[in-house]
């Protein structure tokens, strides 16, 4: 396990059956990535005792600073909370830490995209991510884009270099002062070269793996 640990990061025994990875300079969504990758790697694990093999799952909480909280021993404290509803949720998955008291975790998605009318592919539009649910992803939009409209969302990975193309339907539309709140629902998720930023985010808002299209 100790692959996927970088020189600057700090992972140690924290109570009796805890462990603690700390993550310098590591956005939220990258955190759940890695823990993912470490919680698969683990599942994968074949252990021999006394002439009998057997295997090892775990269960994780991701919370990071200053988003879940500003100081050290609350940020432990985010994290132990989201590892209860690994836990409770049937365990061996990695749960982010959220404040929200909706039904479906939100993850913060504030950057620039470039999104595309699926009908007209000149249409190209540049919107503000907001978050990231289950139920899809809220964009601001500085123009009203139409209820049931079909649009591509490319999002950049910088980490991995690759893309992910996201299909998506309009199914909420609400006009503030200065732009539009974009609801959209996912439809498909092009998981190029099996991104595991595509995968992760699917796999902890509970987005179905038939969504998930590999690219031929």
């Amino acid at each position: 396990m100790i692959l996927e640990k970088r020189t600057e990061d700090l992972a140690c025994r924290y109570g009796g059956e805890e462990l603690v990875l700390i993550l310098p300079e590591t956005q939220k969504i990258n955190a759940l990535v890695i823990a993912e990758r470490i919680r698969q790697k683990v599942e994968d694990l074949e252990l021999e005792f006394d002439g009998k093999s057997f295997n090892v799952t775990l269960s994780g909480g991701v919370a990071s600073y200053p988003t879940d909280a500003k100081d050290a021993k609350s940020l432990l404290h985010a994290s132990d909370i989201a590892l209860y509803q690994a836990k409770e949720s049937g365990r061996n998955r990695i749960f982010l830490h959220s404040m929200d008291k909706r039904h479906y975790i939100r993850i913060d998605f504030s950057k620039d995209v470039q999104i595309n009318k699926v009908e007209r592919k000149s249409d190209q539009i540049t919107v503000h991510g907001k978050n990231f649910s289950s139920s899809g992803l809220l964009l601001e939009s500085p123009v009203l884009i139409e209820i049931g409209a079909q649009v591509k969302i490319e999002l950049t990975d910088q980490s991995l270099g690759t893309p992910i193309t996201i299909k998506a339907q309009v199914a909420r539309v609400e006009k503030l002062n200065s732009h539009y709140d974009i609801g959209v629902s996912f439809l498909e998720i092009n998981d190029i070269s099996g991104n595991e930023i595509a995968q992760a985010l699917a796999k902890n808002l509970g987005i179905p793996t038939d969504q998930l299209a590999k690219k031929e």
